[in-house]
């Protein structure tokens, strides 16, 4: 048997993560409240905010009873260190692997240097269509706003060519990953 040389105010200060859910009228109304974390570490409540306060005093009588036992208690999500190895195993069609051994031979580059750099230049690409779709969402609320008033044709103009100006940069920038 593990013992636990943490106190239960270490616990009770980490940030566990609540589930908050409505219960049905046939389970009895109120709120639903647990910490997924904290196996059967759940209670309820009439309100959101009732419930909350009932899980953190299950809360406190789980861990003591997990402490006074000496059984190991799970430190919340954000708290682990996940570790990775940095390698993995693919699996891709054989015309797949000999197009990339390819371009690798041809860019005198090996085969694994090759793949990081597609998938880095791809992840860098998502994340730069995500920045600008939130922009052009924040466009889109804006033009809304402005539709009873009209937009005038000048600041539509101008908000596309900030569009426009974001996009310039960001090819510039994934241009020179790639040759």
């Amino acid at each position: 048997m593990k013992t636990n040389n943490r106190d239960l105010e270490f616990y009770m200060n980490l940030n566990y993560k609540i589930i908050l859910s409505p219960l049905s009228d046939v389970d009895g109304g109120g709120w639903f409240a647990e910490h997924p974390e904290l196996p059967g570490c759940q209670s309820d409540g009439e309100t959101p905010e009732e419930a909350i306060a009932n899980l953190m005093e299950a809360r406190s009588a789980w861990l003591s009873f997990a402490i006074e036992r000496g059984k190991e208690i799970p430190l919340p999500k954000e708290y682990q260190v996940e570790e990775y190895s940095g390698k993995f195993t693919l699996r891709l069609p054989k015309s797949l692997h000999r197009k990339l051994s390819e371009v690798a031979k041809k860019e005198e580059v090996s085969l694994n240097q090759l793949v990081l750099s597609l998938i880095s230049y791809a992840l860098g690409c998502r994340t730069r269509i995500e920045h600008m779709e939130h922009h052009i969402g924040i466009i889109a609320i804006h033009a809304q706003e402005q539709e009873s008033e009209g937009i005038s044709e000048e600041v539509l103009q101008g908000l596309i060519s900030s569009i426009d100006e974001q996009w310039s940069r960001a090819n510039k920038s994934s241009n020179s990953f790639t040759r």
